[in-house]
This record gives structure tokens, C-alpha cells and sequence, in this order.
């Protein structure tokens, strides 16, 4: 049993590790960039904000990317643990699905002929990227379907395999 804790201890270190590094990347990007700024004049109150660049450098062009970029991240790991939660394999992916190829040739398709449209507040850009990745994953799914005996992990993920390449072939 002593190889169990060792185990756990090692894993909650590793999860502290890797979680502390992001907290600290997350902290340190917005005060890097070709403008240098100073923190304590950005939080600085005694400056009216008009006159205040680096509270408007901080706050309003790198402290939003930073915020994205942490949620963009945080949904993308979200969607590999999906993927390989769902089909019990540590090589599911998004990529490996043909799920991104799939996303990729849609958007494409959507900026070669100039689609110019918006739905909910969308463009259509994203709107073909989602598209283009609901196909394929039922695309993936009937061709790991049609041997009429189940789907399984290793059929759908064969499946992934061969539409991403085709897929991945299309895009210019």
C-alpha cells in the first residue's frame, strides 16, 4: 500500500507544480511586451485614466488577451480529457478524431468564397469551423459504425486517422 500514497503524493505534487507555473505565467504575461509598463503606475489611482498608458496598455490590450488565452486553453485541455474520457484511450484527440481537420477545410472553405454572414452574433467563419467539426465526427462515427458489430475506441479512432489524412489533403 505504501506505493498507492507514493503515487498520490506524487501526482497532487505534480497537478501543484504545473498549476502554481500557470498561475504564475498568467500573472508575469501581461507585464511582458514591446511597451514596457510599470505595474505600480498601472494600479495607480493618483493619475486620471486618460493620462494613465500604462493602465490602458495593462488593462485594456494585455490583461484580456492573457484572460483569453487562459480560458482558450482551459477549454482545448477540456475537450482532449472529453475525448479521451469518452473513448477510454489516452491517444483521443481532437486532431486524431479528424475532428480539427475537419473544423480547419470548413473554415477554409468559409474564407475562399467570401462568406459574409452573422447568426446569433456569429460570423460565419466560426460558424463553418463548428459545422465542418460536427460533420466529421459523424462522419468518424458512421465509418467506425458500418461494420454493423458496435463501435469501439480502435475502430473510432482508426476512423479519426484516415478522415483527418483525407481531410488534411484537402486543405490548400
Amino acid at each position: 500500500m505504501p506505493a498507492r500514497t507514493d503515487l498520490r503524493r506524487q501526482l497532487i505534487t505534480t497537478i501543484g507544480a504545473f498549476a502554481a507555473l500557470a498561475i504564475a505565467a498568467a500573472i508575469l504575461a501581461p507585464t511582458i511586451g514591446s511597451t514596457p509598463i510599470s505595474l505600480a503606475r498601472a494600479f495607480s489611482r493618483t493619475a486620471p485614466w486618460a493620462d494613465n498608458v500604462d493602465a490602458q496598455v495593462f488593462f485594456i490590450a494585455r490583461l484580456p488577451r492573457v484572460i483569453a488565452a487562459v480560458l482558450v486553453g482551459s477549454g482545448l485541455a477540456v475537450a482532449g480529457v472529453v475525448f479521451q474520457a469518452l473513448l477510454r484511450n489516452p491517444l483521443a484527440s481532437p486532431d486524431t478524431l479528424g475532428v480539427t481537420a475537419g473544423a480547419t477545410l470548413a473554415a477554409i472553405a468559409a474564407i475562399t468564397f467570401h462568406l459574409d454572414f452573422a447568426l446569433f452574433g456569429l460570423s460565419a467563419i466560426p460558424l463553418a469551423s463548428f459545422a465542418g467539426s460536427a460533420g466529421s465526427l459523424a462522419i468518424v462515427y458512421a465509418l467506425a459504425a458500418a461494420r454493423r458489430r458496435g463501435t469501439s475506441s480502435t475502430m473510432l479512432l482508426l476512423a479519426g486517422i484516415a478522415l483527418s489524412a483525407f481531410l488534411g489533403s484537402l486543405d490548400p
